[in-house]
């Protein structure tokens, strides 16, 4: 069953980790990662996929001049 509110968490970090560069932004991830992995390796594949579509995403936020 596909949690549509975990997978928002997930692009929301991928967004944060392409906006903001910090420890606290990594941490975050990685330990969502972990999280993920908790529930299987095809969760833990999930959660790539939604960090790097959030990752993808920030590009619309950064200002490239």
């Amino acid at each position: 069953m596909f949690n549509w509110f975990y997978a928002a968490i997930g692009v929301a970090l991928g967004i944060a980790g392409g906006v903001f560069r910090g420890v606290i932004v990594n941490l975050c991830i990685l330990g969502f990662l972990f999280f993920s992995a908790t529930f299987g390796l095809q969760w833990a594949a999930m959660a790539l996929v939604e960090l790097f579509v959030g990752y993808m995403l920030s590009g619309f936020f950064i200002n490239n001049n």
